[in-house]
């Protein structure tokens, strides 16, 4: 998405010109500040007469409402009944023009021109489901609309157009019995009406009417030919169903390719099995610009089956399948339980709404705090007085902080006489152009610097305005720390969201989509369901689309973990899932020199900003009406409890001071009950805390990426390149962890992309081998014969030139035991396969986090032990020898490749030599 402005710089006759060019972007911006106007408490009557006033509604007029009554204006002289005579003659005249354009449509239809239908449509817009209530139609008892004429006359061009405009079936003709019935009583009274006018006195306005109801007549019969053929619409194509929530599913679908019978509505049935010999429930949805139909109100916990079919003037078609076959209606949340969202937060924040406002309607706080309205008539001398309209302000701007106002329009910025933005609320404005603006050379440094901001401030104001369009998304959380804040990284051209990428169009996420990511922690055998391999897929793009936009080192990759303890949802159409890196990079560590790091984010499309800004761009975009009432709580608490405490250090009397104590401890309550609203709805707060702690919580709040997005169907390690970690407990109590590979998938490049693999981190599920499969087969089976004594290393090594060290050292596996307490019985081993130059400290990782998992109990957290307090040593009788880190485990040579190896505390020294001696007694 582009900036909402743009700078040009153009030539002029050898001279440079500047231009200021508003983009797409800027569009969309308006549009969502136009949206939320109402929100952001503008008076109704001021929003609608900019709707009044729009292209779309220009011709007809629109009551306005006023606080005044009519005796009052009475009273006020004859400008405001002028003024409801102009309103009621501007009515008269937009419903005559409706009826114009009534007319205009229906005689469109009769002659079955959709050219001239467009135009009336396009170019005098009319209440397309309203009853026609001029000419013939109008005398019939039934209830007739311009759709009931098309589709009697089986004219589909016409048909589709008005339903392009919001026609909806009547429901007066929502059969066909009912629409043929209307039909014939139409005939008859049409009949009966030219008989009695032919058997009456003639005369001119008789023929006229007799010529109009004859003409009439052969419409109708056209008609009743029309609906003598009977044919029914094909099946919809292509239909799926989603849930969108735990009581609500959404039904997509594409009409028949062969229009062989107009639509008019579409049929939802639903049931618990899948064949349907039960119908539990059925939806008509006569809105033909539906698509998806939703079907809210569905009892939650269910797994329903659903079918749609095409409904034609004479039924309905053949119905189709959606596809899955089974919706769970469930939601994430219902893993690990209810958490609290947005609708709590906003309940919240409105209860204490009410309960402020209650308290100020009390005596007693009318009695402390009186309304005086001489106090607001009083004249108010503001700073602006101390200003004039002249340039000297402006021109003596050196050091301080000042107040500058930006207030700007399509084009034009307000500007003091002296051509500069207005500093402190000056008295002569004027609008003035930006090209201009930017071109004048100001008299202070200060100001010329500010002026030359003005683009960049525009373009964040309203690039922090546009909310992403309904999906569910996949984010990058970053943080960079200084000495006096902490920034988050977000993108440039939409500063009110975390860098994200889009993962698909439902936000919805099931519980059983949710119990696949929360199952990859769990040493557990899981079958992935369909919708869990299709989340799986989904999020294997969006990791590989975000993590190559933000070029993410194919090294770190590993290491980067997915948050699963919630999805967050700013709004009902948006959700989140957060993508973090390891504890330790979660916030980058200050280094003096924020310019760099700025830098580093410029070239990946970001800048950072403070957290706090951060949460009130988001929550302006994405929660307007939150944010306006914690602010007017806010200040209104802040400024009552200053005052309490004011007048009660200057109260003489006791009971004064008792008084405005009560009033201070009631306001300090509300204080610590919005503050607790605001820190709950902090939520980038919360999970960055989380996120960078390094022992508390890390298995129960996220996942590592190499889990996550490692191949659902496992096999071993011959049988691919990429390779993982997979663990279970044997019979007799060991913990056995077998590294396991995966068949290749559609897995993100960037994960893949480097020739340079780590084997740092013991969550690197995916690792590239540089051969083929060949050649590492004919390596493995020389490396058996050389252990064997069948082949010398000299045969090998002219079988396989230029091999790669990491074969010449097949894999191994190797037994772990505990030394130190961990609350389970020392000596408890775990039993690893691991690659030739698997090093220490990665068996170190991995043993510590499974003795940690085994045991844990479900209700507690998993609490994981620094592994720099810990060691691995190999224990030959009384004899120990502690491991480097970075030494492979399968390079151990005689004696110590006979005895044991053991994890103990780095402070424990006699730990492992104590028990390896009791397990050899």
């Amino acid at each position: 998405m582009s900036q909402p402005y743009s700078v040009g710089l153009d030539d002029s006759r050898g001279r440079p010109l500047i231009s200021v060019c508003a983009g797409a972007a800027h569009t969309l911006a308006s549009t969502a500040l136009l949206c939320r106007q109402q929100s952001l408490d503008e008076p109704a009557n001021r929003a609608l007469e900019k709707v009044a006033n729009g292209t779309l509604l220009r011709g007809i007029s629109m009551q306005r409402q006023s606080s005044t009554s009519y005796e009052d204006r009475k009273k006020s002289g004859g400008l405001f009944l002028k003024m409801d005579e102009n309103e009621n003659r501007l009515q008269k005249k937009a419903v005559k023009s409706n009826m114009i354009s009534m007319f205009g449509a229906l005689l469109a239809i009769e002659q079955e021109d959709e050219s001239a239908l467009k135009l009336v449509l396009t170019k005098h817009p009319l209440e397309v489901n309203a009853c026609l209530n001029s000419g013939q139609y109008a005398e019939h008892k039934t209830k007739w609309t311009l759709l009931d004429v098309a589709l009697n006359l089986k004219n589909f061009a016409c048909v589709k157009l008005l339903q392009e405009h919001g026609a909806k079936e009547n429901p007066y003709m929502d059969t066909i019995t009912k629409r043929r019935l209307a039909l014939e009583e139409a005939i008859e009274e049409t009949s009966e009406s030219i008989v009695a006018l032919r058997t009456g006195p003639q005369n001119r306005e008789s023929d006229k009417l007799i010529r109009a109801l004859s003409a009439h007549l052969s419409v109708l019969e056209r008609m009743r030919s029309a609906l003598s053929i009977r044919d029914l619409p094909s099946s919809p194509e292509d239909a799926k169903a989603e849930a969108h929530s735990s009581t609500s599913v959404g039904i997509y679908f594409s009409p028949p390719q062969d229009h062989d019978e107009i639509i008019v509505k579409y049929k939802v049935e639903w049931s618990v099995y899948p064949n349907f010999a039960t119908t539990f429930g059925d939806y008509v949805e006569v809105d033909m610009t539906q698509n998806p139909i939703s079907i809210r109100g569905l009892e939650p916990g269910l797994k329903l089956s659903f079918r749609i079919s095409a409904g034609g003037l004479h039924g309905f078609s053949e119905p189709s399948i959606c596809y899955p076959l089974n919706i769970e209606l469930s939601s994430w949340n219902e893993v690990d339980g209810r958490r609290e969202g947005w609708d709590e937060h906003i309940e919240n924040i409105s209860s204490l709404t009410d309960k402020i406002e209650k308290h100020r309607q009390s005596l007693v706080w009318q009695r402390v705090f009186p309304a005086s309205d001489s106090l607001l008539k009083k004249k108010k001398n503001g700073i602006k007085e101390l200003f004039t309209a002249s340039s000297k302000f402006t021109k003596h701007i050196t050091r301080g902080v000042y107040l500058a106002s930006l207030i700007y329009t399509e084009g034009k910025v307000l500007c003091s006489v002296d051509d500069c933005l207005p500093i402190l609320p000056g008295l002569t404005l004027r609008w003035l152009t930006f090209d201009k603006l930017l071109r004048k050379k100001m008299a202070s440094p200060a100001v010329d610097a500010l002026t030359k901001e003005t683009v960049n401030i525009l373009n964040f104001f309203e690039s922090s305005q546009i909310p992403l369009k309904r999906g569910l998304y996949l984010c990058y959380m970053k943080l960079h720390s200084s000495l006096n804040t902490i920034r988050v990284v977000v993108p440039d051209n939409l500063p009110s969201m975390l860098p994200f990428v889009h993962v698909r169009d439902n936000p919805h996420v099931t519980k059983e989509e949710w119990q696949w990511v929360k199952s990859t922690d769990i040493n557990e055998p899981f079958e992935p369901t369909p919708a869990q391999c299709e989340l799986h897929r989904q999020l294997s793009t969006a990791t590989q689309t975000l993590l190559h936009d933000l070029d993410i080192d194919s090294d770190l990759v590993p290491g980067h973990r997915l948050h699963h303890a919630e999805i967050i949802e700013p709004s009902p159409d948006v959700s989140i899932i957060l993508l973090l890196p390891r504890a330790e990079e979660v916030c980058s560590a200050p280094t003096g020199c924020m310019i760099s790091t700025d830098c580093s984010e410029q070239r990946r499309g970001c800048s950072s900003i403070p957290i706090p800004v951060f949460e009130m761009i988001h929550q302006c975009t994405y929660q307007p009406e939150f944010i306006s009432t914690y602010c007017r709580l806010s200040i209104f608490l802040e400024h009552y409890m200053m005052i309490s405490q004011y007048e009660q250090r200057k109260c003489l009397l006791e009971n004064d001071i008792k008084v405005y104590k009560a009033q201070y401890d009631v306001l300090a309550e509300f204080q610590k009950e919005l503050d607790e609203i605001w820190k709950n709805a902090r939520w980038i707060s919360r999970i960055a805390t989380e996120a960078r702690d390094k022992h508390v919580k890390v298995s129960r709040n996220a996942v590592p990426l190499g889990r996550l997005l490692a191949p659902l169907k496992p096999q071993y390690l011959d049988d691919s390149n990429d390779v993982g970690y997979h663990s279970d407990q044997e019979s007799n109590g060991t913990l056995r962890v077998r590294k396991i590979a995966h068949l290749p998938t559609n897995r993100p490049r960037s994960l893949l992309g480097s020739p340079q693999e780590s084997y740092r981190d013991i969550d690197a599920l995916y690792r590239r081998r540089k051969i083929s499969m060949e050649i590492k087969r004919r390596a493995s089976d020389i490396d058996n014969k050389m252990e064997n004594g069948n082949i010398s290393g000299e045969n090998s090594t002219s079988h396989l030139p230029d091999r790669p060290t990491e074969l010449r050292m097949p894999a191994g596996t190797v037994t772990v035991h505990s030394a130190y307490d961990c609350s389970l019985p020392r000596g408890t081993p775990v039993r690893l396969s691991l690659s030739g130059n698997t090093t220490s400290s990665e068996v170190l990782s991995l043993v510590l986090e499974q003795f940690a998992k085994s045991s844990a109990t479900p209700d507690t957290d998993i609490l994981l032990p620094d592994a720099n307090d810990y060691c691995i040593v190999a224990v030959v009788g009384e004899r120990e020898r502690r491991l480097k880190d970075n030494f492979p485990i399968l390079r151990l040579q005689p004696p110590w490749s006979k005895g044991k190896l053991f994890v103990r505390r780095r402070d424990d020294l006699l730990a492992a030599v104590a028990i390896g001696n009791e397990a050899a007694v």
